[in-house]
């Protein structure tokens, strides 16, 4: 039951993303993502993206845009490649201003 309110609760806020990002991409608007990975204590990889923009009242805005996990060597190209599958799925590949990795 939880699992099923968790992957409601997932896609409701997934939906909710991509509204925003219409709204912003039809604003002309840019977005500016940060990175992050890690390692879990169980040795799982995960890759951190949060993705930043200003809306139409001048108020930065921040949100979790996906954790993904990382299931190979995570040099510069394979997380390269994590990243824009994530940006792709959004439909927000090429609105990217910017972006910064958290070391």
């Amino acid at each position: 039951m939880l699992s099923i309110q968790m992957k409601n609760s997932y896609f409701e806020s997934h939906k909710q993303l991509l509204k925003v990002f219409i709204l912003q991409r039809r604003d002309h608007g840019l977005f500016s993502i940060t990175i992050d990975n890690w390692t879990a204590i169980n040795q799982n990889a995960y890759l951190g993206i949060t993705i930043h923009w200003i809306n139409k009242h001048w108020e930065l805005q921040s949100k979790y845009l996906k954790i993904a996990p990382l299931k190979a060597k995570h040099d510069g190209v394979y997380i390269a490649k994590v990243l824009l599958y994530n940006l792709r799925s959004f439909g927000i590949e090429d609105y990217i201003f910017r972006y910064k990795t958290i070391y």
